[in-house]
């Protein structure tokens, strides 16, 4: 598209006209190769008297090449198109330093076309799909236009926006002028937390984030955010008793947004409210604490205490598992657990270590279900529930509450199984907690208060497995640990799981395991130390 030299006078007079205040009107280029969806977006702006379309392209090359005669304030251009597509199109017009503000409209919704069209200078992105005028003249009215005057003052508040929060504490810049009693977080965006997960990309997707955190943190006019590469974002939020109501709401609304369209966790790292550290003291703390905090695979919000900075925030020990299913230890299983959780929260422990923990108790339950040989159908299906239900705690007294009901239902038919079966399941749980000692089948019948012959029968028509076996396979499953986590010799680990001598133990081995004891261990990648 051509301009005579009169439009181009005009084109002229009204870029200045647009730069002189609010009112004035917005000139436009449209970048589209649908016509249908170009014409349909050139009637909305038809119909608004505050922009003007000064030139429509079906391909980014030309809008390129005739950036300099059209001068727009700002451009509405797609992704993928033909030839040159959108990216390449905002790297371009960022290179030539064009003052123009530009804004996505496409139909692609992947999270790292988004991010990079951020990172490369666009201001917002909208979707075909969910286009709508109201909205789009919404983002549109609130974008700011800048004059040619003003290009290098925008470019030096640009790259202030993107310095490093550590590198301003460092110089002793003032981040919370405006907020008398600030709250610093850290958002941790470069963790990998599981196969299933991938960190967020360095640079593009940081940009993106901080974009988007600051238009949250305006909506609530709460507080602050700035770049820390390579761990994330920091907030800096304002602490006030008064506005804790809106700091939830924003933690809320946050921390959904981020489960919605981040690839991966991010956990955000926070001290308390009722806290008196200055910035600088709260920054140190978390940069200490970032290193030894543990984490689920999950966004949320982490609590962090005083005690932490390099070390665990507390060393409390879980109960013994096999308790859970010992009717006659239940209780001991109960009060262990109320003991942990207490010096959980008088230690202000870290939810998310915390869960994790929980998550390794019951496959530890779950281990010794498999050994029993209990039925767990049910069990197992509802694992994968229990795991999404820890993963989003983040409150000491609510996951007590769950966590101390829902283990007891999930193995009640451990404890009602009565007569013979239980007498079996007694047997069992005392070979699975005492396989080292010296057992015989006659210590189990007296145990049971039972005839050996025909506790030996029992057992095996309740197991379809004889008594020795059983145990046997106890032992070498409790062998196989051992030679994969130690270094010990084939003696030393034979007299820890309860066998008198190395060389029966290893014929035992190799007939129920199928392989030898230095091939199973070179198998895993161990040194085969006999």
């Amino acid at each position: 598209m051509w301009f005579s030299d009169e439009e181009k006078i005009r084109l002229s007079v009204m870029s200045v006209l647009s730069w002189a205040g609010e009112g004035v009107v917005k000139r436009v280029v449209l970048v589209e190769d649908e016509k249908l969806v170009l014409l349909g977006i050139e009637s909305l702006f038809e119909a608004n008297a505050r922009y003007t379309v000064v030139a429509s392209y079906s391909r980014a090359l030309p809008a390129l090449q005739g950036i300099g005669e059209t001068d727009p304030d700002l451009i509405i251009t797609d992704i993928k198109m033909p030839g040159m597509d959108g990216l390449t199109f905002l790297e371009r017009l960022r290179d030539m330093h064009v003052r123009a503000k530009v804004v996505i409209l496409s139909c692609l919704e992947d999270f790292s076309i988004v991010s990079k069209a951020f990172k490369l200078g666009a201001v917002d992105y909208i979707l075909k799909h969910e286009l709508d005028e109201a909205e789009l003249f919404r983002i549109l009215d609130g974008i700011t236009i800048e004059s040619p005057e003003n290009a290098a003052e925008a470019a030096e508040q640009s790259w202030n926006t993107y310095r490093r929060f550590s590198d301003r504490i460092a110089e002793h810049e003032d981040v919370a002028s405006d907020i008398a009693n600030p709250l610093v977080c850290l958002m941790i965006c470069k963790k990998k937390y599981s196969e299933d997960h991938l960190p967020i990309d360095a640079g593009v997707d940081t940009v993106w984030l901080l974009r988007f955190v600051h238009g949250l943190l305006a909506t609530h006019r709460i507080g602050h955010a700035y770049p820390q590469e390579p761990e994330g974002l920091v907030l800096v939020l304002d602490a006030d008793h008064k506005r804790q109501e809106e700091r939830n709401r924003f933690f809320r609304q946050l921390t959904r947004q981020l489960q919605q369209y981040i690839n991966s966790p991010v956990v955000i790292l926070r001290t308390s409210d009722e806290g008196s550290r200055t910035v600088q003291e709260q920054w140190r703390l978390l940069a200490d604490a970032k290193e030894s905090v543990f984490h689920v695979d999950s966004t949320k919000v982490v609590m962090i205490g005083e005690h932490q900075g390099g070390q665990p925030p507390f060393d409390a020990v879980l109960p013994d598992p096999i308790w859970l299913l010992q009717g006659e230890r239940f209780n001991q299983w109960e009060q262990g657990m109320e003991a942990y959780f207490a010096q959980a929260r008088e230690h202000r422990a870290d939810p998310s270590r915390v869960c994790m923990e929980l998550i390794v108790h019951w496959h530890q339950v779950e281990q010794h279900l498999k050994a029993l040989q209990v039925h767990v159908a049910d069990t197992e299906k509802r694992r994968a529930t229990l795991f999404e239900r820890l993963k989003d705690f983040d409150d000491l007294t609510q996951l007590r509450l769950w966590y101390l009901q829902e283990l007891p239902a999930r193995i009640r038919h451990v404890h009602q199984l009565h007569g013979h079966s239980r007498k079996v399941m007694m047997v069992k749980l005392y070979l699975l907690e005492h396989y080292a000692a010296h057992i015989t089948l006659q210590d189990m019948a007296r145990l049971c208060n039972m005839n050996s012959t025909y506790l030996c029968e029992l057992f095996k028509r309740e197991s379809r497995i004889g008594f020795v076996e059983y145990l046997n396979t106890i032992r070498l499953q409790q062998a196989k640990s051992l030679l994969l986590a130690t270094d010990a010799t084939v003696e030393d680990v034979s007299q820890r799981v309860g066998f008198v001598s190395a060389s029966h133990f290893s014929r035992l081995f190799k007939r129920m395991v199928g392989q030898t004891v230095s091939d199973f261990r070179a198998g895993h990648g161990c040194s085969p130390n006999m």
